[in-house]
């Protein structure tokens, strides 16, 4: 049956035509194993008939190895052109070498068809350019052209070109090299003119019109499913499997590199970066960037990559020369020595051209292999991309189609069909995620081309964790933040998103990379924390010059900014994380109510009260929800639902004991807070954002501690952590001998001498001097909320402190803070109910009274069917943790350890009770003399702030008209009465007058509260008139009250 197929095949072409057509085809298609092994076939056979079997061996093997040169000669060819230009002595012929290799893979970058053109000519040029090597070396060995041109020239110059005298045997070893390039070289200019390579594609595409399909299907396939009945038939069956496995590997091998090729490119630009950090792989870096961000862009980025490096590679070898040691180095022509301007700038690297990447070395080849290889990979991108192109074309021109690059990243589909009468349509081929479900290869194949489609956001997410882990700096921390933004975000908002993350990364990497390169020596920018102030004030009070000097004064200013920024940022991290891992932690218990989250609630109230446990709160938090988030990954699983949710395992029914317990709910595992789900990742989003907090919690604490050990060292103090909350002096000098401690803090009296201080002292003070006034403002906006029982007891708190002293209520203080310790998580274990395989019945819930739900709501009584809400102690959290801190003041007033503190932050002692309180009067008078503009805010807050505050009162009156409306403008009328008249009164009787009005102010806020339970419910009958004369309504969306 093979032999009438081939007898076929001979029939169909003539035999006069065929051994030069198989020669063309296998010295430039070789790749195209179709179309030769059906040529190949006949050509064999007829050789077979009419010649003797070893001289067809003969020319089989012949055939084959004159073939592999074809196609493969212009490798050698370039190796050893590369192999020549990279020894160790840098000369300038070598240095033309390496030029003549830039530009041959820079043409076949640029254009195939150009490239291709020039290639005959190129290794032409190159042949005639060896043999004038070799002729000038070896004449050059005479003694008479060497005394001549030494005459004529410097030997330092004769030795960078490369001619110098060696011994005879050496001198061999030198030619060696080059004579054998220059066989290498004039055999591939052979090849170059016998063969048909000097065509361009457009030449191959119309020659690849005349080949025909070799291959029958039908026929192929009824042999492969007949049974093997001889040793031929079964190595044929081998021998046909075997070439179309191989026949896949290298199709699918294609366009895996078309599609990853370009990502390798790219991590070796990176690998070099990061390996020899130097200004020059800035440009690498940023063309990175720009090859990741802008992928279609892909052949601009090797082109300026292979540039770029070409240049480097050049300038590499150019400065190994003598002469440019003895003008360059030895003369020290891009050194600049910083300690000669300021002795502190010793520090400061002295080579400008190291720090681009330019050194002396006597390994050249090590010295630049790496960019070597990116040149190579750079050029293999290339041929990829050809090779792709020039494939897709002869399919379109053997199948008469138009065949494009499948524009989306998929393996098993290199190709699309496009539609030639409608531009815009396509035809795919791709194996779809109905058709994976039919076998393992199916899956694998949509596996292979969907991956990152399916799970790329988790790969997204899998990286920066482990970024994170590998980093523990301040950019993981950032990117921990993006990371907990986008888990606890859906996927539509995080497509949104996206972008600007993106635009993060790439600045963020280019940044960083600069910051390792750092600035250019001769520039003699330092760190400031090695510089003298003097010298730098110096400079950039003096007048710009030249543009060097403008520059220099914006770096220097965008880097101390910086630096300030990072530096208190730092600090700020250090003083309120720790808050915002407790507001989390809150966050996540109201969002969602269970009985796991009032062990966070009880973790809270510890961490507000006991500070200084702060290590420890954040170790049991990190337990628990980690117990926590892998209980509920746990629960998801197949297994947990066949023995625990399907079998009722946790299931009680108390409706079975009683049936007046049908409002109880039988799931205790649900009460716990555990729930099935099909979006875990949303279900355990809070808590996964609770571990990265308490991570970055923990990441600033041992930065800053490993900071303070790193600047005692420096100096040779020991430094500790500043423990007042004062954010712009993280620091503190203990000294050795007496324990004491130093501070450099801004008072109260350097609070006077502008904005800038004014604003620090108001940062670090600004709960010492106004924390009790927070919190009063605090338990407001609680009560207000609220409106409930709960609000009713704050308020009454509240009335307490106001109309009592300051020292007063500093002695009440922590009983109030005991107060709220205990009413936050009772209301928290309010909201979450009793367990249900408890059967416990509320003694409330039978109750059936008219506006008893709304009752229920007023006095936050737990229940089954309608419990408290949870989020209204979001502001409760708020209140106890002000609350929480204003204690710490009270304790660093009463001791005595603390009085730089209280010196610095300036007494909080009522002056009004002075016999004399003009006497002895610290503060200067401002009102009369006014010197800058600090002043003349405080000479408008002084005078008229309290008209402002006079209107918003006088709008409480008018904008709803009850009788507590009176109150106020009775109050405005009264002070309206006296005018600016009212500031020249004994201060004793203004503070008492101004006290009368915050007693009215706290009286209306307090009968409003206790007003509630009128306006909700109907239990008098006179509710209604109450209403209307009061003002007061239900807020409660469920109140079940009339309308009055």
């Amino acid at each position: 049956m093979r032999y009438n197929l081939v007898r076929v095949c001979e029939a169909s072409f003539e035999f006069n035509k065929t051994e030069t057509l198989y020669k063309e085809i296998l010295r430039e298609h070789s790749k195209y194993v179709d179309c030769v092994l059906r040529l190949g076939s006949m050509v064999h056979d007829r050789a077979r008939r009419n010649s003797t079997p070893n001289d067809s061996y003969s020319r089989q093997l012949g055939q084959w190895l004159i073939n592999l040169l074809i196609k493969y000669w212009i490798f050698v060819s370039c190796g050893m052109l590369l192999l020549v230009s990279i020894q160790n002595t840098v000369v300038i012929y070598r240095i033309i070498y390496m030029v003549f290799y830039l530009l041959f893979i820079l043409s076949f970058q640029i254009s195939f068809g150009f490239w291709r053109k020039t290639a005959a000519t190129f290794h032409l040029i190159i042949v005639i350019y060896s043999m004038l090597v070799l002729i000038g070396i070896y004449i050059y060995q005479f003694e008479k052209v060497h005394v001549f041109l030494s005459k004529k020239f410097s030997i330092q110059l004769l030795a960078s070109i490369g001619l110098e005298i060696v011994p005879s045997d050496v001198l061999a070893l030198k030619l060696l090299t080059s004579s054998t390039f220059l066989v290498v070289n004039i055999m591939q200019f052979e090849k170059d003119i016998q063969g048909p390579a000097n065509g361009t594609l457009k030449d191959i595409h119309a020659y690849a019109k005349e080949n025909t399909d070799h291959a029958n299907s039908f026929h192929t396939q009824q042999i492969l499913q007949c049974e093997a009945k001889t040793w031929q038939e079964t190595l044929y069956k081998f021998y046909f499997r075997t070439n179309r496995l191989h026949k896949q590997i290298n199709y699918y091998g294609w366009r895996f590199a078309e599609l990853h090729i370009f990502k390798l490119v790219l991590l070796i630009m990176v690998l070099i970066s990061t390996l020899k950090v130097c200004g020059f792989h800035t440009i690498l870096i940023i063309l990175v960037t720009i090859g990741l961000t802008f992928f279609h862009l892909r052949k601009l980025t090797n082109l300026l990559t292979l540039n770029a490096t070409g240049l480097y590679i050049l300038l590499s070898m150019c400065y190994q020369f003598e002469i440019g040691k003895q003008h360059i180095i030895e003369k020290n022509f891009f050194i600049k020595n910083s300690s000669h301007i300021d002795s502190n700038m010793s520090l400061i690297p002295n080579d400008t051209a190291k720090w681009f990447g330019l050194e002396s070395t006597p390994n050249i080849d090590r010295f630049i292999g790496l960019y070597i290889l990116l040149t190579i990979c750079l050029t293999f991108d290339a041929i990829v991309r050809y090779r792709q192109k020039h494939h897709r074309l002869l399919l379109s021109v053997r199948f008469n189609v138009h065949l494009v690059e499948n524009r989306f990243p998929i393996l098993f589909q290199p190709f699309v069909l496009k539609t030639i009468n409608d531009d815009n349509t396509y035809e795919f081929d791709i194996v779809n995620y109905q058709q994976a479900d039919q076998g393992i290869y199916d899956f694998l194949k949509y596996l292979a081309n969907f991956i990152f489609y399916r799970f790329g956001l988790e790969i997204c997410y899998i990286t920066t964790v482990i970024v994170v882990g590998i980093r523990l700096d301040m950019i993981a921390v950032l990117y921990s933040m993006w990371l907990g933004l986008f888990l606890i975000s859906s996927r539509c908002i995080i497509q949104r998103m996206w972008s600007i993350y993106i635009l993060f990364l790439i600045i963020s990497f280019t940044i960083q990379y600069m910051s390792a390169v750092g600035a250019p020596p001769f520039l003699c920018i330092k760190n400031s924390e090695h510089g003298n102030i003097s010298h730098i004030q110096q400079t950039l009070e003096s007048e710009n010059k030249t543009w060097q000097d403008t520059l220099y004064k914006f770096y220097f200013r965008s880097n101390r900014l910086y630096k300030q920024i990072i530096y208190y940022g730092w600090r700020f991290a250090e003083l309120h994380a720790f808050k915002l891992v407790l507001l989390i932690m809150v966050l996540a218990s109201v969002l969602k109510v269970c009985a796991f989250n009032v062990i966070l609630i009880i973790l809270v109230t510890i961490g507000l009260t006991l500070f200084h446990l702060r290590k420890l709160i954040n170790s049991l938090t990190l337990i628990a929800t980690g117990l926590y988030i892998l209980a509920s990954m746990c629960y998801q699983l197949e297994i947990a639902k066949q023995h625990i949710v399907e079998k009722n395992f946790f299931v009680k029914n108390c409706s079975e004991i009683d049936s007046n317990m049908s409002s109880i709910p039988n799931d205790t595992v649900k009460w716990f807070g555990l729930e099935l789900t099909p979006n875990i990742d949303r279900f355990i989003g809070l808590y996964i954002l609770l571990t990265i907090c308490l991570t970055f919690d923990a990441i600033v604490r041992y930065r800053q501690k490993h900071r303070r050990l790193l600047l005692s060292v420096q100096f040779s103090v020991h430094l500790v952590e500043n423990r007042f909350p004062i954010l712009f002096e993280p620091f503190a000098l203990k000294n050795m001998n007496d324990d004491t401690y130093e501070f450099d803090i801004v008072n109260y009296k350097e609070a006077d001498e502008g904005i800038c201080n004014f604003l620090k002292y108001l940062v670090n003070f600004i709960f010492y001097r106004f924390g009790l006034e927070i919190c009063y403002i605090t338990t407001v906006i609680v009560v207000s909320i609220r409106l409930d029982m709960m609000a009713v007891l704050y308020a009454i708190w509240l009335g307490l402190f106001l109309v009592t002293s300051r020292r007063f209520a500093q002695r009440i203080w922590l009983c109030y803070i005991i107060f709220l310790i205990i009413s936050f998580p009772l209301q928290y274990m309010g909201t979450v109910g009793a367990p249900p395989f408890l059967c416990f019945d509320y003694p409330w819930t039978n109750i059936k009274i008219d506006g008893w739900l709304q009752l229920k709501r007023w006095l936050f009584l737990p229940d089954y069917t309608n419990p408290p809400l949870a989020t209204q102690l979001i502001a409760d959290f708020f209140q106890l943790l002000f609350a929480c801190q204003q204690w710490r003041v009270f304790k660093y007033e009463t001791n005595e350890k603390d009085h730089i503190y209280i010196q610095a932050g300036e007494s909080n002692r009522e002056i009004i009770y002075d016999n004399d309180v003009y006497k002895d009067n610290p503060t200067r008078d401002f009102v009369t003399k006014r010197r800058n503009w600090f002043d003349q805010i405080k000479y408008v807050i002084f005078m008229y702030s309290a008209w402002c505050v006079l209107s918003i009162v006088y709008l409480a009156g008018t904008t709803r008209i009850s009788l507590l409306g009176l109150g106020y403008l009775i109050a405005c009328f009264y002070f309206f009465w006296y005018g600016q008249d009212f500031l020249t009164k004994h201060v004793t009787v203004m503070v008492r007058i101004w006290t009368y009005l915050i007693y009215y102010c706290f009286a209306v806020i307090f009968i409003k509260a206790c007003l509630q339970i009128v306006a909700c419910i109907d239990i008098l009958s006179i509710g209604c008139v109450i209403q209307q004369i009061f003002s007061v309504a239900c807020i409660t969306s469920d109140s079940s009250s009339s309308s009055c």
